[in-house]
């Protein structure tokens, strides 16, 4: 679950230190993202087989944070998984558009309802805030 993924498109950078992000602005925004990946997770993401990926952006207002987005990603779980045409996973991406990089983690996986309990959750948004802070730390320095 706490698999961290590089993809060149960028290389975020903190202005100030992970201890000083704004986690509060930060915790707004993924609340924001995650009420709109919810409701269309609802309609989009059905319970068996395959399905376009449903993803939602927000551009971060943060300035503390060099990111200039956080998106959420559900996909069908890879085809080499155990019960993959029922489980899926979520992605929470961090990305800077001006340096070319982005950052992942699977932030949850399981069943459509499974998936839509977790985001429901407020221990989600909290864990959410803390992949933020971790990955952009991750990619200080590429």
């Amino acid at each position: 679950m706490n698999k961290i993924g590089f993809n060149k498109i960028g290389n975020l950078k903190l202005n100030k230190g992970v201890s000083e992000i704004n986690s509060m602005n930060v915790k707004e925004l993924l609340e924001n993202i995650t009420r709109k990946i919810s409701l269309r997770a609802e309609r989009e993401v059905p319970e068996y087989g395959e399905f376009k990926a449903v993803e939602e952006s927000i551009v971060n207002t943060d300035k503390t944070l060099e990111a200039t987005d956080l998106r959420l990603k559900i996909v069908k779980a890879p085809k080499g998984a155990e019960n993959h045409e029922i489980l899926r996973d979520v992605y929470l991406i961090v990305s800077n558009r001006p340096t070319g990089y982005e950052a992942q983690r699977i932030v949850a996986f399981g069943t459509k309802d499974e998936i839509l309990k977790k985001l429901a959750s407020g221990e989600f948004l909290s864990d959410a805030a803390k992949s933020v802070a971790e990955l952009a730390e991750k990619l200080k320095g590429l």
